[in-house]
């Protein structure tokens, strides 16, 4: 059986990668990791799987998650979640706030939760 969701997650520390992955596979059942890799080049090319998100480090050895973020947009197999936050900031109005979601580390289980409902309802 396949899942309708895969994500893909950029983390220079193996530790909180592997922790992460096991976090959003208890609490995001019906997702599946297509990857996990130490920095943002990496997450570029492993994008080319077309997963629907892309859980980015901001601070990565040689890309860093937001210029990971850009390249990721302009590229035609981007993450639907990123693509349409970098098309919507881009073209919101100046009252509305970004859709770009988030997570702090260390990553509470209620924001995961939060966070992964709202990403099973937008696909």
């Amino acid at each position: 059986m396949s899942t309708p969701y895969s994500y893909i997650i950029a983390e220079d520390e193996p530790l909180l990668a592997r922790l992460l992955a096991q976090q959003l596979n208890e609490h995001w059942p019906a997702a599946r990791c297509v990857g996990l890799v130490s920095n943002g080049g990496r997450s570029v090319k492993l994008a080319t799987n077309s997963p629907d998100v892309a859980f980015l480090d901001v601070r990565m050895p040689q890309l860093d998650g937001l210029e990971a973020a850009r390249q990721l947009c302009l590229g035609a197999s981007t993450p639907h979640r990123l693509r349409a936050a970098y098309d919507a900031l881009r073209t919101r109005p100046p009252s509305r706030p970004p859709p770009i979601d988030y997570l702090l580390k260390p990553v509470e289980t209620a924001r995961l939760t939060k966070l992964s409902n709202g990403l099973s309802g937008q696909f």
